[in-house]
């Protein structure tokens, strides 16, 4: 959880002359630190969401500017701000066409400003921002587990902004990728996009994912939020899915939202989207309220585990024949011109089929049993 450059610069301007020049697409970067830098080895001091100072005292090349912003880039700094005087009289043009191009917040700074002044300042915004933050995201996460006094986590958000009888969204997010070392950058991004559009936001991580509250949001919002951020980690070689709860009336109903974006979620995954929500999820809703999650294995065994089993030990696949059969409309002309097969093949697997389920698929109820063993298997 961070300050973005627009909020920590909005609150420093006044005092020390700061002004923006390039890059205002980029404000909504999210600061962490603020750092000064004069050497171009910027990959040795950086970890990335910096807010670089720099006076130039290294400039002794026409181009050193740009190929400094350039690096600052590279290594996911959330902006830049040059101290005008001496070293860098003036920002040149292809320096603030490269910043707005790539959307990086530059900004100018008068000589006589006391830089030591203005970092301090910084630091304490960003500190105090971080506390703040871990605090509301601490009593979110808690009032959605059920940890502790309900009523002082809700006052804690409340204080915060988030009015207890507001409408919210919860999403769920993680990465597609392998790499584990990937998880904060989609917290970081999440968190930036979200701040695009509100500045209430906090989230916490669990079981590998980030759960974010969005609150005044409306589903053009939420659209956006999530084909954003989609976008910006795309940019960033990150895959993502994300889940999201219907809309929850009401502070103290987050543990639904929760459950319903983690559903929501799970599906996009299973089914490779990028985005699943918990309106789209048809019956799979109803598996989401029972809580007792045996029940619905017990049925698809009761339906289908016959035939798996006897898959299992036979190599077959009547199983998953089974699944395009029902999916065809339980119809054996169109099952036979997708699988290229004749039609009497089709008519002798579901009899055989039937012979190891004792189960008559022509049969209506049959065939709606098995479509919800199947959908019950995609759930869980």
């Amino acid at each position: 959880m961070a300050v973005t450059v627009n909020q920590l610069c909005k609150k420093c301007n006044q005092n020390y002359g700061l002004k923006a020049v390039a890059g205002f697409n980029g404000f909504n970067n999210l600061v962490e630190w603020v750092h000064i830098m004069e050497s171009s080895n910027v990959g040795a001091f950086l970890r990335g969401q910096e807010l670089v100072f720099t006076t130039g005292v290294m400039n002794n090349t026409g181009r050193w500017l740009l190929e400094f912003v350039k690096q600052l880039d590279k290594a996911s700094a959330s902006g830049l701000i040059v101290n005008i005087g001496p070293y860098i009289p003036a920002i040149d043009t292809e320096v603030i066409e490269y910043c707005n191009e790539r959307n990086f917040p530059l900004f100018t700074l008068p000589w006589k400003t006391r830089v030591v002044d203005m970092t301090r300042d910084f630091c304490t915004i960003i500190s105090q921002s971080i506390n703040h933050d871990t605090d509301v995201s601490n009593a979110f996460k808690n009032l959605v587990l059920n940890i502790g006094n309900r009523e002082n986590q809700l006052t804690s958000l409340e204080s915060s902004g988030f009015n207890r009888n507001g409408s919210y969204y919860v999403v769920c997010i993680g990465s597609r990728n392998s790499d584990e070392n990937l998880d904060d950058k989609v917290n970081v991004l999440s968190e930036q996009t979200a701040k695009a559009i509100s500045d209430l936001y906090c989230s916490f991580e669990y079981n590998g994912c980030i759960i974010a509250l969005l609150y005044k949001y409306n589903k053009l919002d939420l659209e956006a939020f999530c084909k954003d951020l989609k976008n910006l980690c795309k940019s960033k070689s990150i895959e993502i899915s994300i889940g999201v709860s219907s809309k929850i009336d009401g502070m103290d109903k987050k543990t639904k939202g929760f459950e319903y974006a983690v559903s929501a979620y799970n599906m996009a995954v299973k089914r490779d989207f990028y985005c699943m929500f918990y309106e789209d999820m048809d019956i799979y809703k109803l598996f989401v309220e029972v809580s007792d999650k045996s029940v619905l294995k017990d049925y698809y065994n009761e339906v289908l585990g016959k035939l798996e089993e006897y898959d299992n030990e036979h190599g077959s696949n009547y199983l998953e024949f089974l699944k395009t059969y029902l999916d065809n409309n339980a119809s054996p002309q169109l099952v036979s011109e997708k699988e290229f097969i004749h039609r009497n093949t089709v008519v002798n697997y579901l009899k055989k089929i039937d012979t190891i389920t004792s189960m008559n698929l022509f049969d209506l109820g049959v065939k709606v049993k098995c479509i919800i063993a199947f959908a019950i298997r995609d759930f869980l």
